[in-house]
């Protein structure tokens, strides 16, 4: 489970810290970044087609993959300010992640996974498990955008 959450000079967010619980409300007022909290669990999952790495290593309870510069780098950065550089860093309970943390600049990216344990080769089954419960909870938030937003009219 997802119970701490740090972003910095990501789209409309220059820093939050967030705790989570089992549930968790995002409300405030459009152009807030709530979506953007949202959308920082997929700049973690690194989905494969997203930005695939361009190296891979392993070190006992660490894994860093690292990335090339992204294209769309201006259009993501806090006030478009290519200087900055963006981090989204998550902490885990119940789960054999501990930490992801994410680093992005214009030239280039990494991805750091903290295990607490020495996975060997199953590091990846367990990545892919909360990644997917991270793009799940994602799901669920765009199908009940339209329930929320009817409650207005």
């Amino acid at each position: 489970m997802l119970t701490k959450l740090i972003i910095e000079n990501y789209k409309s967010i220059e820093r939050a810290e967030l705790e989570f619980s089992k549930m968790n409300l995002l409300i405030g007022p459009n152009g807030s970044g709530k979506s953007s909290v949202l959308e920082s669990a997929d700049i973690m999952a690194f989905k494969r087609n997203y930005i695939p790495p361009i190296s891979w290593s392993s070190s006992g309870k660490l894994i860093v993959e690292r990335f090339r510069g992204i294209g769309f780098f201006r259009n993501i950065v806090y006030s478009h300010d290519t200087s900055r550089k963006i981090l989204i860093s998550g902490e885990f309970k119940n789960s054999t992640i501990s930490t992801v943390k994410v680093n992005l600049s214009q030239e280039k990216g990494d991805r750091s996974v903290i295990v607490r344990t020495s996975l060997g080769s199953s590091i990846d089954v367990e990545i892919s498990r909360i990644f997917h419960i991270l793009n799940a909870d994602r799901r669920i938030t765009r199908r009940l955008h339209g329930v929320t937003g009817n409650t207005y009219n």
